[in-house]
């Protein structure tokens, strides 16, 4: 079962999915940013679209702006973490995109904090890193998009950085925002 149909499995999708992609929408997008999506990762923002997991955490989608809204968006996490490379390069040892092997930012938290792939290799086999927004604390996880987001609702991972409390339990496995 493919990680998406896993996420699936606990999370049903919404009624109505905001800032999904067709196809022609993604190879556009994909040939304006010069770089290819996780196929995890478009399945995952095709399913849900824009939301809020577990009260926490939300998806990045390229359709929720134009490609300079969600460049600036990119550029805003990217430079934030250049800088607590530079400055903390023993806490923070991957490079920001679009060094090779660089953190391309994916998702981003209630608190601030930002999800990266860690672009080392083709885009399918890309994984997660998470990076504190108030420290410079990194932890990779060995794990697609739907992959991380699978393992943390169902609480077989907890990155450090994340509160106890989440995912909420009082709160929706996933909430549409706008």
């Amino acid at each position: 079962m493919s990680a998406v149909k896993k996420l699936q499995s606990i999370v049903s999708p919404p009624q109505q999915v905001l800032h999904a992609g067709s196809p022609e929408q993604w190879e556009e997008v994909q040939l304006e940013l010069g770089f290819r999506f996780p196929g995890d990762f478009m399945s995952c923002i095709d399913t849900y679209g824009s939301g809020l997991f577990g009260g926490f955490l939300s998806l990045i989608s390229p359709f929720r702006w134009d490609v300079e809204g969600y460049l600036s968006a990119l550029e805003l996490r990217l430079s934030t973490y250049r800088e607590s490379h530079e400055e903390y390069p023993e806490d923070c040892p991957f490079p920001a995109y679009p060094e090779p092997g660089g953190l391309l930012p994916w998702g981003f938290t209630e608190n601030g904090d930002t999800i990266y792939w860690l672009t080392t290799g083709e885009p399918d086999t890309w994984t997660a890193v998470v990076v504190d927004s108030k420290d410079t604390e990194c932890e990779h996880f060995d794990l697609s998009v739907s992959a991380f987001l699978h393992e943390w609702l169902c609480r077989r991972i907890q990155p450090r950085i994340f509160p106890h409390n989440a995912p909420s339990p009082d709160r929706p496995l996933f909430r549409t925002s706008y």
